[in-house]
């Protein structure tokens, strides 16, 4: 019971530091000395512990996780409604694909060339040939075939992909 106390309490009390933490978000993250994370913590416990006998008991963090959870939602469905309102161009409380396709972001692909040519033009004559263009994929299955065998194993290509 201990520990469950003792981790239901770090859990509660690091939940309400980590909004209060991002709540500035053009600031950034701030510095905490351990004297105002320890008011924090005692001031949360002191919230929770709502019969003031010093200890939390099982339903004390259970209201206070119901609470917790009631705020978020709330805060949630206020943005979810923000962000639908935004998306429902006309006003008509439906969102059709269109607007739904227009409020997600666009790629940013390039089509003039000019990126790739700069990429993988080595000789820089403007022109790609299949020499240029084969040795960037190489070098990279060169990494993947860690055994140099001449063969990218299922395996190795995990490895590759995971970094372990």
């Amino acid at each position: 019971m201990k520990t469950f106390v003792l981790a239901s309490l770090a859990l509660i009390a690091a939940a309400p530091l980590a909004a209060q933490t991002a709540a500035p978000a053009a600031a950034g993250p701030q510095p905490v000395t351990r004297v105002d994370f320890t008011k924090h913590v005692d001031d949360t416990f002191g919230r929770i512990d709502t019969n003031n006998d010093g200890a939390l008991s099982v339903a004390e963090i259970a209201a206070a996780e119901a609470k917790d959870k009631a705020n978020i939602e709330a805060q949630l469905t206020v943005r979810r409604k923000q962000a639908f309102d935004q998306l429902d161009t006309n006003k008509d409380g439906q969102i059709s694909f269109a607007e739904f396709a227009a409020g997600m972001p666009q790629p940013n692909i390039p089509t003039d060339g000019k990126a790739m040519l700069n990429n993988l033009d080595a000789n820089k004559d403007g022109k790609v040939t299949l020499i240029e263009y084969r040795a960037p994929q190489l070098a990279k299955f060169n990494r993947v075939d860690a055994n140099k065998d001449g063969t990218a194993t299922v395996e190795e290509q995990r490895k590759a992909a995971t970094g372990r």
